[in-house]
């Protein structure tokens, strides 16, 4: 898995979803798969991954599939593993026995981080203090 910045490993509140990607090969096949049920759970996935420290979810343990069944409205553990298999089949996720992850999503994460880090630049610029120091008046 890749490793990430301070920046980027930090949850975003906006990933970028593009307006045609129910035309995508992928989508249209998990669609195939699942209905739009499964496509809602793949947009509910998305939007855990992007809010989780590392844009990662564990999945080592049982109780980590209990958890992401929880977040996904399965009924049990197997019906989350059965689905996220599923998505690293489609390659909509990495393929990983401890960790469920997108490369899609590290790749916003980066795109948010140089936002992050430009935004810190201009207030050291503009202030002459760290972004989470009061500026003196003089």
């Amino acid at each position: 898995m890749r490793e990430l910045d301070e920046f980027a490993a930090e949850p975003i509140k906006y990933f970028s979803h593009d307006s045609n990607a129910h035309h995508d090969r992928k989508c249209k096949r998990l669609k195939r798969m699942y209905g739009f049920e499964g496509y809602g759970r793949w947009w509910q996935l998305c939007e855990l991954l992007a809010s989780a420290d590392g844009h990662y979810l564990p999945s080592y343990t049982e109780e980590d599939w209990e958890l992401i069944a929880d977040d996904l409205e399965f009924e049990t553990a197997e019906e989350a593993k059965e689905f996220i298999h599923a998505l690293q089949s489609l390659q909509l996720l990495e393929p990983d026995d401890s960790f469920v992850y997108s490369h899609r999503m590290f790749e916003n994460a980066i795109k948010v981080s140089a936002n992050r880090r430009g935004g810190k630049k201009g207030a050291i610029g503009r202030w002459g203090a760290k972004p989470t120091e009061t500026p003196t008046e003089t």
